[in-house]
Formats: structure tokens, C-alpha cells, sequence
């Protein structure tokens, strides 16, 4: 049976003025249940495989640590760090408003460029990040961001695809799309 388990957070600032993340977990109904409802669908119910059980707790917990890592070294401008979150294949993708990246040359090139073009003290901060793990090798991310520049601010948000391999969640595909500087 199909089971996505979803995560939200929320950073916000409480009342001593601290910085604090909020998650919240939720399970949507299970597709047996939006089958049942939805006749014309219900050829799907054997189509997908649920996560372990236990699994999904777990296997959110990682993705989420692993954007923080990844987080931590865009505002050291460390290529090396950042990178390793990518799937290193020809087939892993990177979209922005104005470029498409396909392969791992294509897309370590666009993100050197886009390091180089940014002013030493900028600095990335997660607004929100909600995580959809959709079977226990095949999760969705969608952050929304802020950058923080010397001179304004952009916001935007990015939405990963990602795969668990044998050597852990990779990024396969993105798309990433900003507000530009205000």
C-alpha cells in the first residue's frame, strides 16, 4: 500500500526573540482511502510500495540533516561539500529561471558560477522546508529561502527531487526559482 509521510518547518522567532524550527509531521490518508473515493482511480492501489515500517520518521530525519549540511557549506562557498549532496551522474538535472543544467559537469559549473557572482558575506537561511517522502527510496523537498547580501535580500524557493542509493540520499533533480535582490 502507498504511504507519504510529509514534514513541514517553520523557522519563527518566539517571544525571548530566539530563533526556533518548528516541524510538523503528518501523514496524508491512506490511498486506499482517496481510491475509494475516487472510482476512476482505484486501478492504482497495488502500484506502490509502502516504506518500511518505522522507516519514514527515520528516512526524513536524514534528508533533513542532509539540507542543513548542504545549507552550511553554501554560506562557506565550499563547491566540494555542497556537491556531494548531487547525484554524480550525467543524468542529474538543475533548473533556474535563465539555465538548464543536465549532467554533473553542467551542474558543478552553473553552482561554481553562482557562488563566484555572490558577495563573501551572503548568507543562505532555510525560511521553511516541507519534505514528502513518497516511498522509502524517492523523497520531494520544496524550501522556501532567503539570501541575505551586504546590499537587500532575495527569497525564492527550490524544489528537490531525491533518490536513496546504496550510498544515501542524493539530489537527482532541481529547480529553483527567486524573487531576485530587493
Amino acid at each position: 500500500m502507498f504511504s507519504m509521510l510529509s514534514m513541514n518547518i517553520i523557522r519563527f522567532h518566539n517571544n525571548s526573540g530566539l530563533l526556533a524550527l518548528r516541524m510538523f509531521v503528518h501523514s496524508p490518508p491512506p490511498l486506499a482511502d482517496c481510491l475509494s473515493r475516487q472510482p476512476r482511480l482505484q486501478g492504482l492501489q497495488g502500484l506502490f510500495p509502502g516504506p518500511e515500517p518505522g522507516l519514514p520518521h527515520q528516512e526524513l530525519r536524514q534528508i533533513i540533516s542532509l539540507l542543513t549540511e548542504q545549507y552550511a557549506a553554501q554560506e562557506k562557498r565550499d563547491l566540494s561539500s555542497y556537491m556531494r549532496f548531487f547525484w554524480k551522474s550525467p543524468l542529474v538535472a538543475c533548473f533556474t529561471e535563465d539555465f538548464v543544467a543536465i549532467g554533473w559537469n553542467q551542474v558543478k559549473a552553473s553552482v561554481k558560477r553562482e557562488f563566484a557572482g555572490r558577495p563573501a558575506q551572503t548568507r543562505p537561511i532555510l525560511e521553511r522546508l516541507r519534505t514528502n517522502l513518497l516511498d522509502g527510496q524517492t523523497a520531494i523537498t520544496i524550501e522556501w529561502w532567503t539570501l541575505l547580501f551586504p546590499s537587500g535580500k532575495a527569497s525564492g524557493f527550490t524544489n528537490s527531487t531525491w533518490h536513496k542509493f546504496p550510498e544515501g540520499w542524493l539530489i537527482i533533480q532541481t529547480h529553483t526559482d527567486s524573487s531576485g535582490l530587493r
